[in-house]
Formats: structure tokens, C-alpha cells, sequence
């Protein structure tokens, strides 16, 4: 909350491509130790952006790069560029031939409604930890805790969620 109060202001050009390849890299080293010691990780890459990726081609070889590294890229597009130029992040494993690690969302479409933002923004992600250690061979670890009781939406409650509103005034600034 704090971060958006003090004047942070977006800005172009839109390049994902070094911060993917980094956050692979981290994700694939994490991976490595904790399996040394027997344990299991994967990593989860939250971009939030305020226009369309300039960097086409050299984020579609950063994708196809980290597609092999236990990590998922969410990229939540916010305020009112026109992301329609953003699709092909979410069809790049079938044009690049990879695994599919890449959800885009688009924040206006469900501004309104918190659980269906929630939904659409984590949609893919169990399907992609499950490709990820089944296409390396590796089986999960049995739980060392948990809970079988079911897992069940709550409805927004102001006075316990945090507010993640963006205000973006006509300058386009936040």
C-alpha cells in the first residue's frame, strides 16, 4: 500500500525479458540446493505493468529460457494501455514450443470483483508446478504438514483484506 502513496510513477518502454531471466536463474539455483538437501521449491514471478512489453522477440527467448526453471511468470497488466498487444504471452508455448509458465491478466476486466481477479491470476498455476516436476521426473514430496479440510473462497472483508486499488489520474500518473 504504502509503495503507491509516495508518487510512484510507471513509465516505458515495458522490458521484461532481463528481470525473467534473472528471476529464472534465482528460481533454478533455489531448486538445485534445495533438492541437495531434499526438498522441493518453485518460484512464482508477479510483474505488475502499466503498458504492452516492447521487447517482443527477446522476451519470447526469456520465456523459452525459463520455461525449463521451476517458475511461473503472473504478469497483471493495470491502467488503461491497450493490452491487447499481450496475448501472444499467453500463447507463446504453443509458438515457441515450451512449457506454459506465462498467465496475463488484464486488472480493468476484473477491478470490480476480487475472487474472480484472485482466480483468473492463479488459474494456471497448479497445472504448471505439475509439468514442471513431472516433465523433470520428479515426484512429490509426501506433506510434512497440512490440512485436509477443503479450501474455500472468502468474500472481501474490508477490515481484514488489504486494499490494492490503483488511482491513475488523466497524466497517467499513480
Amino acid at each position: 500500500r504504502s509503495v503507491f502513496s509516495t508518487g510512484l510513477t510507471m513509465s516505458g518502454p515495458t522490458v521484461f525479458a532481463e528481470v525473467i531471466q534473472h528471476a529464472a536463474i534465482k528460481a533454478q539455483k533455489r531448486h538445485e540446493r534445495d533438492q541437495a538437501t531434499g526438498k522441493q521449491s518453485y518460484s512464482i514471478l508477479l510483474i505488475l505493468t502499466d503498458g504492452a512489453v516492447t521487447d517482443v522477440d527477446q522476451t519470447k527467448v526469456a520465456l523459452k529460457y525459463a520455461s525449463s526453471a521451476p517458475l511461473s511468470v503472473v504478469i497483471v497488466g493495470v491502467g488503461t494501455d491497450d493490452f491487447s498487444k499481450m496475448k501472444f504471452l499467453d500463447d507463446c508455448h504453443q509458438q515457441c514450443d515450451m512449457r506454459d509458465i506465462v498467465q496475463f491478466v488484464e486488472f480493468s476486466k476484473f477491478r470490480d470483483n476480487r475472487q474472480a481477479l484472485t482466480r483468473e491470476t492463479l488459474e494456471k498455476i497448479p497445472d504448471q508446478v505439475v509439468d514442471f516436476f513431472y516433465g523433470k521426473q520428479i515426484m512429490p514430496l509426501p506433506p510434512i504438514y497440512g490440512s485436509k479440510s477443503d479450501v474455500f473462497e472468502e468474500d472481501y472483508n474490508s477490515d481484514q483484506d488489504i486494499d490494492l486499488s490503483i488511482s491513475i489520474g488523466e497524466d497517467g500518473g499513480i
